[in-house]
């Protein structure tokens, strides 16, 4: 996804149960103008569809071949999640989305 000497950008995205908002999430980060982007999922322990509804967007997605996907085995809480997140990530620059954010790029 390297677009010549573009810097990695890094998105860090923790989510627990976040089901509802989920996919509005991941398609707004998708619809991002800047196509150097590295996408961090931390799945905190989710209980519900959350896991699959990534799983699953990120087959169609154009984000499929930048993205790591992090699973906490229980709900640590978003602070340890966003730690666990910028240890994982390499891009040069960062943000952090939640998982009902709408980025307006």
């Amino acid at each position: 996804m390297s677009t010549g000497n573009s810097p990695i950008v890094s998105c860090i995205l923790p989510f627990f149960n976040a089901e509802k908002h989920l996919s509005y999430t991941l398609l707004s980060i998708e619809e991002i103008h800047y196509s150097n982007i590295e996408l961090i999922l931390i799945n905190d322990g989710s209980t519900d569809q959350s896991l699959d509804i990534v799983k699953k967007f990120l087959n169609n997605s154009i984000l499929k071949e930048n993205h790591k996907i992090i699973n906490n085995n229980k709900n640590h809480g978003i602070s340890y999640s966003k730690n666990i997140g910028l240890k994982n990530c390499t891009g040069e620059y960062f943000f952090f989305a939640g998982a009902d954010d709408i980025q307006n790029c």
